[in-house]
């Protein structure tokens, strides 16, 4: 889906050239704002629910998406591109708040899990309530994390410039990595965490690796 949207994006970037530029200053969301997006999101996932189904993967092109998802997590990717155009993120812009987001994160996730039982309010007011609080929870945590990463993560180390320099190339080969990894130790009698954990590590020494040492030489890739 992220290499749909990002066609998405280069066609849009190609027809008006100005959805790059950024704001000339910083700009502060108002409440309202998220408080939409979380209804306009779950209003979307609830709507394809009632006509196809969470079960339905449509077929766009090679890729099979999630037909309940697909626009809502789209509005996700390009929500962040508006982020980046209004700055956000920097200094001076807008800047999470743990002490808010966190709290709403929990609560969110505390309704999530009671109204994933779909015997407690049955019909489409229970499917309703289930759509709302999924997405309500997706926000709150995104920026419960953004909150949390800039204010732990958000330092300059030659770590993080390398892994950011080569984020890129790691998008478009971790799928394949991950998948040989795992098809590698699915044999093994272990603990399934311990799979979990030590695929995470591998993936990321092989991406990162490969990405530094082999793809930043391309000119597909090259930070040049």
């Amino acid at each position: 889906m992220l290499t749909l949207f990002y066609a998405a994006l280069s066609v849009l970037y190609l027809i008006r050239r100005p959805i790059g530029n950024v704001s000339d200053k910083p700009t502060n969301p108002s409440g309202l704002f998220f408080v939409l997006f979380g209804l306009g999101t779950g209003l979307i996932f609830l709507g394809a629910n009632l006509v196809i189904g969470e079960a339905i993967w449509p077929k766009i092109a090679i890729f099979d998406v999630p037909g309940t998802r697909f626009i809502p997590y789209m509005a996700y990717f390009f929500l962040g591109v508006f982020a980046y155009k209004q700055q956000w993120f920097t200094p001076s812009g807008y800047n999470p708040s743990r002490k808010r987001w966190l709290p709403m994160a929990v609560l969110s996730l505390f309704m999530l899990l009671i109204l994933s039982n779909k015997k407690l309010i049955p019909g489409e007011i229970g499917m309703a309530c289930y759509a709302l609080s999924y997405f309500f929870f997706c926000m709150t945590a995104v920026f419960s994390l953004l909150a949390f990463f800039q204010r732990r993560v958000g330092f300059t180390s030659s770590l993080h410039a390398s892994l950011s320099a080569n984020s890129y190339a790691i998008f478009f080969i971790h799928y394949s990595v991950i998948l040989w990894i795992i098809l590698a130790l699915r044999e093994l009698q272990w603990n399934a965490f311990v799979k979990w954990l030590l695929v995470g590590i591998l993936s990321t020494m092989v991406c990162y690796s490969v990405a530094r040492y082999a793809l930043s030489k391309t000119p597909m890739f090259s930070a040049r």
